[in-house]
């Protein structure tokens, strides 16, 4: 392999060598490429397919959410590559942009579940998407879809335009409401939520505005919390 990198990169490199002094005393680079390949594969897939699972794995039977957990039992199930097996038994051999896929959709009845999941690559996934559910019912599917992420990136674009129209002093307050939030526990999202409230509330303290956010996000979580108790009932 060759490849070129920058002058922090090389820093970096040294770096590493210096500290593998006594574990490869040689400081080859492959070998400091190898133990460095390991870790970043260790954390990306601890990321995006959480911890290894024991010998049970619950997860909802309904629901389009997949634990990572069962994403990642399903993905070594299958060996790490596209499940797709076509008419003449070859098995595809995609190992990149893979998706999990619900063999029986849920649309008609299918389950949350490692017997009702496989890996396919993207391809595969709306080929099957397609021969199950109807081509024009995915494409409806997907338009509806990219409406939605167009109203959320929208609305983040709205969030962003708003903080920056506020002047310096309504920022250090937006700022401190955010960080006081944050620090009582509230998700990122909700803390930025109740600290914009202040944007309507120009001439109100600093208390008056925390008391109106966090009667908002209390206000949320109950709201939230009756649903999900009608949703179990």
């Amino acid at each position: 392999m060759r490849l070129t990198i920058t002058q922090a990169e090389h820093d970096d490199l040294r770096r590493a060598q210096a500290l593998l002094g006594h574990a490869e005393p040689s400081g080859d680079p492959a070998l400091v490429y190898a133990r460095a390949m390991k870790h970043y594969l260790a954390h990306l897939e601890k990321q995006r397919l959480g911890v290894k699972p024991g010998a049970a794995v619950k997860a909802p039977a309904t629901g389009r959410g997949i634990p990572r957990r069962l994403r990642r039992l399903v993905r070594e199930r299958d060996g790490g590559r596209c499940a797709f097996v076509s008419a003449d038994g070859h098995r595809c051999q995609e190992t990149a942009r893979l998706e999990i896929d619900h063999v029986t959709p849920l649309a008609r009845g299918g389950r949350t579940e490692a017997g009702n999941l496989r890996v396919l690559c993207r391809a595969h996934n709306q080929f099957e998407a397609e021969r199950v559910l109807g081509r024009d019912d995915v494409r409806r599917r997907r338009e509806i879809a990219q409406r939605e992420r167009a109203r959320a990136t929208a609305a983040a674009g709205a969030s962003a335009a708003r903080s920056r129209t506020r002047d310096a002093a309504q920022q250090e307050r937006y700022e401190d409401i955010r960080a006081g939030l944050s620090g009582l526990g509230y998700r990122d999202a909700d803390a930025r939520h109740g600290a914009a409230l202040a944007d309507a509330m120009p001439g109100a303290s600093l208390e008056a505005c925390m008391k109106a956010a966090l009667t908002e996000l209390t206000r949320s979580l109950v709201l939230r919390g009756r649903q999900r108790a009608r949703c179990t009932a």
